[in-house]
C-alpha cells in the first residue's frame, strides 16, 4: 500500500495518480475489514455464523436505529499508541499485526484484556460468546475457550419488551468478573417459564444458552467503539509523519527559492524527496 501511495503522490500522469490513490484506499479498506472482523466474536472464537448473528444485528441497528448506532460510534475506543512499538511476532512481523494480537492474553489471564495496550482479537475472544461457543462446560472440548467462564458471570433477571410489545422476565448471565464487566453475556435459557408453568425442576434440565437481541446490543456498546477506534489507529499509523516546510529567497536572484524541510514527528524518517 505504501508503494501505491508513493505512486499516487509522484506518478507523472493524472490518470496514474488517481489509479494509485484508488489502489491505496482499496488496500486500506481491506486491512480495516480484517481489523473490524476482530471485533466480532464469531471470528475470534473460530465459530461459523451463517444464521442470524451478532454481525446481522449490528447491520439491523445501523439501518433501523440510527441514533443508537451513532451513539456507539461516538464512544470510539482507541488502543494505547504504544502498540506500534511492541516487539514484533516472527510469524506476523508487520507492526499492524499488534492491533489484532499482542501475545499478552494466554487463556489464563482475562484481566489483561481490559488494558488499552491489548490486541482487539484478544479482547473479543476473552470477553464475549459466539453463537455455538459459550461457557466451557457447554462446549465440546476441541472447540471450547477458557473464558468467559462460569466464574465470570452471575444470573440476573431483566424485564424486556418483545417485538409483540409483550413484557416478559428473562434471566441472563451478567458479566461480573474476569476482564470486562457490566453487560449481558447470554440468556440462562429460554425454557424457564415453561418449567415453572409445569412445576418441573430446572436443575434436571440442561439449559440452552442463547444470544438474543438484548445481548447483542450490549455487545455492540463495547465492540463497535473498539472496531472504530482500532480502525482509526490503523489509519493514523499509515498516514503518520509530519513535515514542516519553510520557503525562503535564495541569494539575490528573485526567481530562486530555498526549501527547508523539517521532520516534526517523533519517528525518524528515511528516503528521498521527489
Amino acid at each position: 500500500m505504501r508503494q501505491y501511495y508513493l505512486q499516487a503522490l509522484t506518478a507523472a500522469s493524472r490518470g496514474d495518480r488517481e489509479q494509485a490513490f484508488a489502489d491505496t484506499f482499496r488496500g486500506l479498506g481491506q486491512v480495516i475489514h480484517l481489523i473490524q472482523d476482530a471485533a466480532s466474536p464469531g471470528h475470534t472464537r473460530n465459530d461459523s455464523h451463517p444464521r442470524y448473528s451478532y454481525e446481522t444485528l449490528i447491520g439491523d441497528v445501523q439501518r433501523e436505529e440510527g441514533p443508537v448506532f451513532a451513539s456507539w460510534l461516538a464512544l470510539s475506543r482507541e488502543p494505547n499508541p504504544g502498540w506500534a512499538r511492541l516487539p514484533s511476532d516472527p510469524l506476523a512481523p508487520a507492526p499492524i499485526a499488534r492491533l489484532l494480537d499482542t501475545d499478552q492474553y494466554t487463556g489464563t489471564n482475562p484481566q489483561i484484556t481490559t488494558s488499552p495496550l491489548i490486541g482487539l482479537s484478544e479482547y473479543t475472544n476473552a470477553n464475549f460468546f459466539s453463537e455455538d461457543r459459550t461457557l466451557p462446560e457447554d462446549t465440546l472440548p476441541p472447540f471450547r475457550y477458557p473464558y468467559p467462564a462460569r466464574s465470570s458471570v452471575r444470573e440476573a433477571d431483566y424485564r424486556i419488551t418483545l417485538r409483540t410489545d409483550k413484557q416478559v422476565t428473562r434471566r441472563y448471565f451478567l458479566k461480573v468478573a474476569d476482564g470486562d464487566t457490566g453487560y449481558r453475556l447470554a440468556t440462562v435459557g429460554f425454557l424457564r417459564a415453561y418449567l415453572q408453568r409445569y412445576n418441573l425442576d430446572p436443575a434436571r434440565f440442561r439449559h440452552s444458552r442463547a444470544l438474543d437481541e438484548g445481548v447483542y446490543k450490549d455487545y455492540g456498546t463495547r465492540l463497535v467503539p473498539r472496531a472504530v477506534g482500532y480502525s482509526k489507529a490503523l489509519l493514523d499509523y499509515f498516514f503518520r509523519g509530519t513535515l514542516d516546510f519553510e520557503v525562503k529567497p535564495k541569494g539575490d536572484d528573485p526567481t530562486l527559492r530555498e526549501l527547508k524541510i523539517t521532520n516534526a514527528a517523533a519517528e525518524a524518517m528515511d528516503g528521498d524527496f521527489h
